[in-house]
């Protein structure tokens, strides 16, 4: 997974747990992005 495909991860609304262990191309802006666009996530 990368900040790129984060964006479309939080368009999904029925997911509800999204385990990030070992997503070594994400950082802060990506999980930010995420953060924003989906509520929903636990």
């Amino acid at each position: 997974v990368t900040d790129k495909g984060l964006s479309s991860i939080a368009c999904m609304k029925k997911l509800e747990v999204l385990v990030m262990v070992g997503c070594r191309m994400v950082d802060d802006d990506g999980l930010e992005c995420l953060k924003r666009c989906s509520s929903h996530i636990q």
